[in-house]
């Protein structure tokens, strides 16, 4: 889900990159002994040169997230808290990671957990224009196939558009539109 490098901050400030990719979410205790690797061999190349000192410190020097951007990621935000906070959505579906990703991405949601509680208030209109919401949701409302043919031909469903976007919250991101039921 996110890959980031931990680096050995001690290495770094002696001019050394030395650090691993980690992917997250990871058992808590598994990322504990990955960093405390990369900080004992950390201490190994740097004794070579400068003697030995303990290293202690780390730090996030890259990120990248495989399919959803959540948020944005500091050198030297807490990796265990990211963890934690991914490891609830470990195993989420599609659906639900992208109005995840939207409620965070929108200011709608202030972290990972006030997220997950609104996933139930994101309808996601996949391959939508608003155009197509505004068909949609008069054809809910009205059955349009019902209407006299002379009505439903007139019906200009982009000015429809427009006054639905005034009365709902609805977002459009890329080839979908969100809307997010208050």
């Amino acid at each position: 889900m996110l890959n980031i490098y931990i680096t050995d901050l001690a290495a770094y400030n002696k001019s050394l990159l030395h650090g691993r990719w980690v992917q997250l979410p990871m058992q808590p205790r598994k990322l504990k002994e990955l960093i405390t690797q990369i900080l004992q061999s950390g201490e190994e190349i740097c004794a070579q040169t400068y003697g030995y000192e303990m290293h202690e410190e780390h730090f996030i020097s890259d990120w990248y997230w495989d399919s959803y951007e959540l948020y944005g990621i500091d050198e030297y935000d807490d990796i265990f808290k990211i963890n934690e906070d991914l490891q609830q959505l470990e195993y989420k579906n599609d659906h639900d990671l992208k109005c995840v990703e939207f409620l965070l991405q929108e200011d709608l949601a202030t972290d990972i957990a006030d997220a997950l509680s609104k996933v139930d208030d994101v309808v996601i209109f996949e391959n939508f224009s608003m155009s197509d919401v505004a068909y949609h949701l008069l054809q809910e409302l009205y059955n349009i196939d019902e209407l006299p043919s002379i009505i439903a031909n007139n019906i200009d469903y982009d000015r429809v558009a427009k006054e639905i976007q005034f009365d709902a919250c609805y977002f459009d991101r890329g080839s979908d539109i969100y809307e997010y039921r208050i």
